[in-house]
């Protein structure tokens, strides 16, 4: 593979081959060094959940008063999943994933009043 420069935290600054034993631990060790996303634990599921229910609300609740309202909903989710994927792949700690079958009672119940 080709040489890869990776920046260990401990400011190792050797040239690592791709895909190696050293390549990967060095990775690993990098990876542990970043921020964990939005503080770990449900904090950062509460905080990604109240943003999507809020603006679901306000494009049901003003959508008829200014129609443009779900198209600037539209841009600027997509806006936001492209600065949240670049965050989640560059700056953070990838989430522990968790197996879930839906979307939690309290946010569901909110969704349904709206």
């Amino acid at each position: 593979g080709k040489p890869q420069k990776e920046a260990p935290p401990d400011g190792d600054d050797k040239i690592y081959v791709e895909g190696t034993h050293e390549w990967w631990m060095a990775k690993g060790r990098y990876e542990a060094s970043l921020e964990e996303y939005g503080g770990g634990g449900d904090a950062c599921t509460v905080d990604d959940y109240q943003e999507i229910v809020l603006q679901f609300c306000f494009v049901t609740l003003f959508g008829v008063a200014f129609p443009l309202t779900a198209l600037l909903a539209l841009v600027s989710n997509i806006v936001e999943i492209y600065i949240d994927s670049y965050k989640l792949c560059h700056n953070m700690r990838r989430p522990l994933a968790q197996r879930v079958s839906s979307i939690p009672d309290t946010w569901l119940k909110i969704l349904k009043l709206v």
